[in-house]
């Protein structure tokens, strides 16, 4: 199986970013359909090539001197709409599947608990910010100040993010992500994704974000 926790990487400003390749999630995804996943695969490819567009026209502008600020504003923001669409979906895909699903790093284990009470609470509180209105994604986020465990909502790719923490899990709450195949039942959507979540991939990525700090 490719190595899931494998990142994108830039030597340069002008290299480009590529795709992960997750179709080895095909036929492994228990309760959701390989073409659903292929359509969401390609939307990601998608993101990943206008990330790509964004960061040459900033490049271009920066090499050229900023002629025009009202155009380059533009460019700007929307590099984080791109940028963390990109990013969340690989997050979302690189925690599907695998083995050793089950086992779950006992230091993560006691972080839920003592910030949520126990493992069903924040399970339940995980799947209810799912529910917001709107479309976008449900973060599980470790502060890299105090340690604190957060569920948070981020609307589509890029507001509502906070600052300072480490991502340790998501799910996608776009309608891509789940309308095809489950209509408008999000909670069994939701029940499906967290069956097929690896806890030891978000066990990594705690232990990678326990040893980080802020400041």
């Amino acid at each position: 199986m490719p190595n899931k926790t494998k990142k994108n990487r830039k030597s340069n400003n002008s290299e480009k970013y590529k795709p992960v390749d997750f179709s080895y999630l095909l036929g492994k995804v228990k309760g959701i359909n390989d073409d659903l996943m292929k359509i969401h695969f390609k939307l990601y490819e998608g993101l990943v090539g206008a990330t790509n567009v964004a960061l040459a026209a900033i490049e271009k502008a920066n090499s050229n001197g900023v002629k025009n600020m009202v155009e380059y504003s533009s460019i700007q923001k929307q590099l984080s709409f791109f940028f963390n669409g990109m990013r969340l979906h690989e997050l979302y895909f690189g925690v599907m599947c695998g083995d050793n699903m089950e086992k779950k790093d006992n230091e993560l284990v006691k972080a839920i608990d003592q910030s949520f009470g126990s493992f069903n609470k924040w399970k339940a509180n995980f799947m209810e910010t799912g529910d917001i209105p709107g479309v976008g994604f449900v973060a599980l986020l470790r502060d890299k100040v105090n340690g604190k465990m957060h569920n948070t909502w981020i609307n589509e790719f890029n507001v509502g993010e906070l600052i300072g923490v480490d991502i340790l899990l998501v799910m996608d709450m776009w309608e891509h992500a789940f309308l095809c195949e489950f209509g408008l039942d999000t909670k069994k959507y939701q029940e499906t994704f967290l069956n097929n979540v690896n806890w030891s991939i978000v066990s990594e990525r705690f232990k990678n974000s326990s040893s980080s700090q802020i400041f």
